[in-house]
């Protein structure tokens, strides 16, 4: 910000009094982009009741500043624009300004960690593949206003002063290679739009729901026999906890102290690094999302729910949205993801239901849709399928991808298919289920797995439980029976930590889990099950198997060893379906060779793949060409 001032200097009766400084809000940095077709404001502070002019593309608007020096006008809506301008201030002899301001499309990013660590611009031989047209030139810019770490549980009308240093917006020119999701999901709405696109980047690592909710969101949530609501205690919680820890900080006003001092020395590090202080409750409200309202925005992506917290997470996500635009007085979109699947898992061959610790905030994430009634702003992608053991799965392109496409779906009036088919309608006909689908693209695709396993569970009022048979009636509707069943009561698809992916749309993206009629399930139990891929040699545990991919012809999976040698081999036992007449095993695009077992009746054969090296691909003979582009991490 370039500012030009002049301070008059008052000597009455020996007092000193010197004008107080004009400037914008820390949010308003060279380099900033500006939302597009909507009224957008501008604000800062100026000394008390003073005027303050404000100019930029041909607009001048005035306004007072209120007793507390607050300011702010409102730019009538404007087309968007590439060409960097200029944003000015005056009040009497006092100007500023922010060079190089664009108006394009602005998006909020919140979250924790998946919403920062980057993964790979590459195909995963699965889903479509975007890359920017070849041959495309002098595209509008994506430029990231990214945030300082400030924490509080008060409501900050502003960046911190300490904070308030680099306050140029980043210009990303190269999109590729290692990136994160805002970044790809920026790529896309720039290429198809072809506007300038800016990130609110607000996002921070390891940090929990509660910390982006306003005080009186939380307060609106139920506590506990000790404490009247939510806030309360979970605030108690986070001071019980630091109250125990090591160090000198032993509660949020020892911080606050210490931060002070930090202020006014900038002596060593701040001393809120680490995870504990973001993670108190509203402390990223107060300290991301409150200072920069009432900026003009599109939208908000998210990805949060890995750090919880427990409880009612859907209402919470619901109730926390509605207070974002509330505080912001826009009524803008919100596009979230799901987390990501258990690759340490595989793909059951018995009929089965499973989880882990990430089932239960996903069913909280799409069952959240629903609570939003009908609100056509808000949608959330199916990411479990991207996932792999590690919180940062890599898969950031394919995520950012199907974010994008929602968002062009829903905000910009483009029909995308951007994630996997979802129920939308059900039927039940005593031995038969009639399910009806979206989000299919140009169809559904049944693709059978190993053991022609349809993936989708069902069970009757008995307890009985089969995989089912799949009848495709339609592009968007199947049939499910078992000859076994001559009613059904319980049906699910996709509901494993690593499940069969059978259904799909066109786009290759599999189905978002589901179950129905969950309160009739009963629990059942496979003795001795048979499992695709075993160890038979795993000194210490040291060794994770990572299970990939399946489907009728074959399936993949890696070995992984934090820091472990390289060259290291591990033996593994590995299923052979019966059905297939010849087999062949292959890693790095070099066969492996094998010993064939029979265990009780079952087909196996014993290798010795190399641990932290590439795939592993099991496969039917003559067919495991078609696993060799697919790379799912």
């Amino acid at each position: 910000m370039k500012k030009s001032s002049l301070f008059f200097v008052c000597l009455l009766s020996l007092s000193v009094c010197l004008q107080a400084e004009l400037r914008f809000a820390t949010v308003f940095g060279n380099g900033a982009v500006l939302q597009r077709q909507q009224p957008v404001a501008v604000w800062g502070w100026a000394d008390p009741a003073a005027k303050v002019d404000v100019a930029f593309s041909g607009q001048t608007l005035s306004t007072n500043a209120d007793p507390s020096g607050y300011w702010k006008v409102m730019l009538a809506p404007m087309e968007a624009n590439a060409v960097g301008q200029k944003l000015a201030a005056r009040s009497g002899s006092e100007q500023i300004s922010i060079d190089d301001v664009l108006v394009g499309e602005v998006w909020i990013v919140a979250g924790q960690s998946n919403m920062r660590a980057g993964g790979p611009d590459k195909d995963n031989g699965v889903n479509p593949f975007y890359q920017t047209p070849a041959g495309a030139s002098n595209l509008p810019a994506v430029r990231v206003r990214n945030n300082y770490p400030n924490v509080s549980l008060e409501p900050l009308a502003d960046i911190q002063e300490g904070f308030r240093k680099d306050t140029d917006w980043v210009t990303k020119d190269d999109i590729s290679g290692s990136n994160p999701i805002p970044y790809f999901f920026a790529r896309i709405l720039r290429d198809k739009l072809q506007v300038p696109v800016g990130l609110l980047y607000l996002a921070a690592s390891g940090t929990n729901q509660a910390a982006w909710m306003s005080k009186e969101t939380l307060e609106s949530f139920p506590g506990d026999a000790k404490h009247p609501n939510f806030y309360e205690k979970y605030l108690a919680e986070k001071e019980a906890k630091l109250g125990k820890s090591s160090g000198n900080i032993k509660s949020w006003d020892d911080f606050l102290a210490a931060e002070t001092e930090w202020f006014e020395s900038q002596n060593g590090r701040w001393p809120g690094r680490g995870m504990t202080y973001v993670n108190y409750p509203t402390a990223l409200y107060n300290g991301r999302i409150h200072p920069f309202a009432p900026y003009g925005v599109k939208g908000v992506i998210w990805h949060q729910g890995e750090a919880g917290p427990g409880g009612p997470y859907d209402q919470r996500l619901v109730a926390m949205f509605r207070q974002w635009r509330e505080l912001y007085g826009q009524d803008f979109y919100a596009i979230w993801g799901t987390l990501s699947k258990y690759t340490k898992s595989q793909p059951s061959l018995a009929p089965n239901v499973s989880g882990f610790y990430r089932s239960g905030t996903n069913a909280h994430l799409r069952r959240a849709l629903t609570l939003f009634e009908g609100d056509p702003k808000v949608e959330y992608v199916e990411l479990y399928d991207l996932g792999n053991d590690d919180t940062h799965f890599t898969q950031k392109a394919e995520s950012g991808r199907r974010m994008a496409l929602a968002a062009l779906d829903l905000a910009y009036g483009q029909p995308q298919t951007y994630t996997g088919p979802r129920i939308a309608d059900s039927k039940f006909e005593g031995g038969k289920v009639f399910l009806k689908f979206d989000q299919v693209g140009e169809g559904l695709v049944y693709r059978p797995s190993i053991n022609g396993i349809s993936g989708f569970y069902v069970q009757d009022d008995k307890g009985q439980s089969r995989w089912a048979n799949v009848e495709v009636l339609s592009k968007d509707s199947i049939a499910l029976s078992h000859p076994d069943l001559s009613t059904i009561a319980y049906v699910a698809g996709g509901a494993a930590s690593n499940p069969h992916e059978t259904l799909l749309n066109s786009d290759g993206i599999p189905l978002s889990p589901f179950s129905l009629n969950p309160g009739k399930v009963r629990t059942t139990k496979t003795e001795n099950p048979v499992s695709l891929v075993k160890f038979e040699s795993n000194p210490g545990g040291k060794v994770n198997l990572h299970f990939s991919h399946a489907q009728q012809e074959g399936y993949m999976f890696e070995l992984r060893e934090r820091r472990g040698p390289k060259g290291k081999t591990s033996t593994m036992k590995v299923y052979v379906p019966n059905e297939w007449q010849g087999v062949e095993v292959e890693q790095k695009g070099t066969a492996l060779a094998f010993e064939a077992l029979v265990e009780d009746e079952n087909r196996f054969l014993k290798i010795e793949p190399t641990v932290n090296g590439e795939q592993v691909i099991v496969a039917e003979k003559g067919k495991a060409e078609i696993f060799r582009s697919i790379d799912r991490y």
